[in-house]
């Protein structure tokens, strides 16, 4: 029950950040000044506050199945939305530094244990194979965005461009199939868990006859039992 409440809570807060966001895009497609300044600086801590609660939902289901996962997740995530609400808040949001690197880092690291640990949770044992590639190609894709983020040039090295931009795509193609075998399997829980609690429809005249009968042995059993 509290799970429901704090997820509910949750996506209140998410659209209403979210709202606040789009309203100040949109403002922005009339020339009022929103990318800089106070106006960028509230855009993006709506936007952070918008996404982080929204896949907090999704992380509040995962610790339900897997508490010690789900709670490392989270607690990422949480840190990672922290760091980032400190840079919009303060000076470092217009400096280069090691801070917002780290914060940037993290934040890709958070993402991708949430994927791994989501997808999991939800397909469990089942395509185990494709799920380890689907994994180790994750993997590669946010140690070059860390190391991007770092500062280091990858994009200098010969086909390293070509390379990054197929396991962008191998990825994401990798992840739907995932996401669609992960949503088949809950639709197969459901019908069979339908299946399993069949309701049965009769008529009035039925059911006044098993209650009749119903009452007949009942009062056999009685005077059998008074013998």
């Amino acid at each position: 029950m509290e799970f429901n409440k704090t997820k509910k809570v949750l996506m209140i807060i998410s659209l209403s950040t979210l709202a606040l966001s789009c309203l100040m895009l949109i403002l922005a497609i009339f020339k009022v000044k929103i990318f800089e300044g106070v106006p960028l600086r509230i855009l993006l801590i709506s936007s952070a506050i918008a996404i982080s609660c929204a896949v907090s939902i999704t992380e509040i289901n995962i610790i339900k199945q897997k508490k010690v996962l789900g709670l490392v997740s989270l607690s990422l995530l949480m840190l990672s939305v922290l760091f980032a609400l400190i840079i919009f808040c303060s000076p470092l949001l217009n400096n280069a530094n090691a801070f917002n690197r780290l914060t940037g880092i993290l934040s890709i690291f958070s993402i991708l244990f949430m994927i791994i640990i989501s997808l999991n949770t939800k397909l469990e044992k089942k395509f185990f194979a494709l799920q380890i590639i689907t994994y180790i190609f994750v993997c590669v894709i946010d140690i070059m965005l860390s190391l991007l983020i770092a500062g280091v040039d990858l994009f200098n090295i010969t086909a390293m461009t070509e390379i990054f931009w197929i396991l962008i795509v191998v990825s994401v193609g990798l992840l739907i199939t995932l996401s669609v075998l992960s949503s088949k399997k809950n639709v197969e829980n459901i019908n069979k868990h339908n299946d399993n609690n069949e309701t049965i429809t009769i008529t009035k005249t039925e059911y006044d006859a098993l209650l009749k009968e119903n009452a007949e042995l009942k009062e056999k059993i009685k005077k059998l039992t008074n013998k």
